[in-house]
Parts: C-alpha cells; structure tokens; sequence
C-alpha cells in the first residue's frame, strides 16, 4: 500500500512537471517574438513619412525630369517601398509639352524608377496648339526614365477630335505613340476645312 502510495505521488509530481513545462512553452512562444515574425513586422514598419512634399529630380545635365507632389508618403524598412496618398507625377521631356498624371493613391519602388498608380488615374498632356490629350484608367505602372507607361485595365483616351476606348494600352512616352491593345472602339471627328 505504501509503494502505490509513493506510485500515485510521483506520477502526479510528473504530470505536474509535465503540465508547467507545456504551459511555459505555451507561454514564452507567444510573448517572445521569433526572429521570423521580428524581420515581417520591421519590414511593414514605416521608417519615414512626409506630408504635402514636393519632390523634384533632375537629369546628369541639370535639367528637370520629374516631379512628384502628394499629399503623404510613407516609406518602409524592409521593401523599401513608398505609399503614396494623391500622387500628381509631372514627367518632363526635352521640346514636348509635360506629361501630368494624377491618382487617388500610388507605390514607388526603392530608385524610384517604377510607379504603380492606382484608382482614378489620369493622364495628360497639350498638344501645341494647347488642347489636351486625356487617358484615364484605373491603375497604370509608369517607368519614368524609360518613357513608358502601361496598364491591362480598360482605357478612355480623349482629345479635341474624339474619344478612343479600349482594353490595356503601351505608351511611349518619348515617341508619343499609345497602342491599345484589345476591344478598341472610337469616334473621331475630323478637322474643319
């Protein structure tokens, strides 16, 4: 009787024993981040942020190439990437009218050489005799020093002479060329003799 006594003791001292280690390990595994969830977390965390910022780039030769103002931008650690709220992007070209494109909000990646654009986006630009040309979509990437902007959304181009609608467009930039790429429809008035 002694023996199952001293039995039943000690298999409650092991189940206790057994019990604390399980709740401790339970314990230190959620309050003591892992490195794996300390390098996410410092990767989405904000290290810089500006508000109602004016950003101007120049080119090797001094002249001016872009210009981005917005209302905020927040920069992040781990991508390097930055969220911009209502991004207005000015893309300078040498004897070519400026191209402005504005957005609800927007991503830079790390050079700042790619832009996404999202929500609301609009494109234009004057021609010489001063009348715009318009394209408006719901998101565009834009590389800034290649020339080039494109989209696989639904695209409404406008100028004084008509309106083209289509799906996905490639613009270069430099060239003034835009192709829309699918489902192309148009109205095209042309000039007064």
């Amino acid at each position: 009787m002694l023996r199952r006594a001293i039995a039943t003791q000690e298999m409650t001292a092991v189940a206790v024993l057994l019990l604390l280690v399980g709740a401790t390990w339970w314990y230190l595994g959620r309050s003591v981040p892992t490195p794996e969830r300390t390098v996410r977390s410092l990767a989405a965390e904000p290290d810089a942020f500006l508000k109602n910022f004016t950003l101007t780039a120049m080119d090797e030769r001094g002249l001016l190439q872009q210009q981005l103002v917005a209302d905020k931008m927040v920069h992040f650690t781990g991508s390097g990437e930055s969220e911009v709220s209502k991004p207005h992007l000015t893309l300078y070209r040498e004897q070519q009218n400026p191209w402005e494109i504005t957005a609800e909000r927007g991503w830079f990646n790390t050079n700042g050489d790619r832009a996404l654009l999202q929500e609301q986006v609009v494109m234009e630009q004057m021609d010489k005799q001063g009348h715009p040309l318009t394209l408006q979509t719901r998101d565009l990437t834009v590389i800034p020093k290649k020339n080039y902007a494109e989209t696989d959304a639904a695209v409404t181009v406008t100028s004084h002479r008509g309106v083209i609608r289509g799906v996905g467009l490639r613009a270069y930039l430099k060239e003034g060329r835009l192709s829309l790429l699918a489902n192309v429809k148009g109205r095209y008035e042309p000039q007064a003799r």
